[in-house]
């Protein structure tokens, strides 16, 4: 059996007194698609900022690939292969699609001048690879945040990111949108990357997750198949800190 892709072993973060995340260790398999539930304040964000280097631990360690993974750096995270996709993705609304998907390392050529049709055959692809087509000219800003979403999973994916982390990514879509975001998600775990799926909607985790993790005021409350566990028992997971 292969090994975890993701192992987080101890992991805590405090914020002057207030612990966020307590002790937390947990594994993630190669193609799994692995929801975090909890309520406000469970420690789903610093869990989140800690996997992409937005801030250091206290203590614990995190591999992914085996690697330990680097704390505190963004840049790092991203080099060591984590890839987060936000509610809203347009950090550059006034690139285009194509442009924001290739950005900081646009094709080339003659090793001088911006490739603009490699670029765009690029992005078509990525964007295939998740089941997506549309204009590649607008600029960002004007897309629909699921087509933003989209570009910014795409863009993930060909950069050969090895965890793709979701953080509430139907908050604001319909439900033809979320069914579009889920389906991309299936073509992912197929490929073997896996998700971790941020989410506090009982019916998109049953939809969508192979397993489930509660968090409740920065502890670990539970983790199980999502076939083997019910509506009624996450409610009571999430509520409670007992499981």
């Amino acid at each position: 059996m292969a090994d975890p892709l993701l192992q987080i072993r101890g992991l805590s973060k405090s914020y002057g007194g207030v612990r966020a995340l307590a002790a937390l260790d947990l594994d993630v398999w190669p193609g799994e698609v692995h929801a975090i539930m909890g309520e406000n304040g469970a420690g789903k964000s610093t869990l989140n900022k800690l996997l992409c280097g937005v801030v250091a631990p206290d203590a614990g360690e995190v591999l992914l690939a085996g690697a330990p993974l680097p704390f505190g750096s963004v840049a790092e995270a991203e080099r060591a292969g984590v890839a987060i996709v936000h509610q809203e993705s347009a950090a550059f609304p006034d690139l285009t699609a194509a442009e924001t998907h290739q950005l900081m390392r646009e094709p080339t050529r003659w090793g001088v001048l911006l490739d603009r049709g490699a670029m765009r055959e690029r992005t078509e692809a990525s964007l295939r690879s998740v089941g997506e087509a549309f204009e590649l000219d607008r600029p960002v800003g004007g897309l629909s945040l699921a087509q933003r979403q989209m570009v910014a999973i795409a863009r993930a994916l060909d950069q050969r990111c090895r965890l793709l982390i979701l953080d509430e990514p139907t908050a604001s879509l319909s439900v033809r949108e979320a069914d579009a975001l889920f389906e991309a998600v299936r073509r992912i775990r197929e490929s073997g990357v896996p998700v971790l799926f941020v989410s506090h909607r009982l019916d998109e985790v049953f939809a969508i997750a192979d397993r489930v993790t509660v968090l409740r005021d920065g502890r670990w409350v539970a983790t199980a198949p999502v076939a083997d566990v019910d509506r009624d028992t996450l409610v009571r997971w999430m509520v409670s800190p007992a499981a």
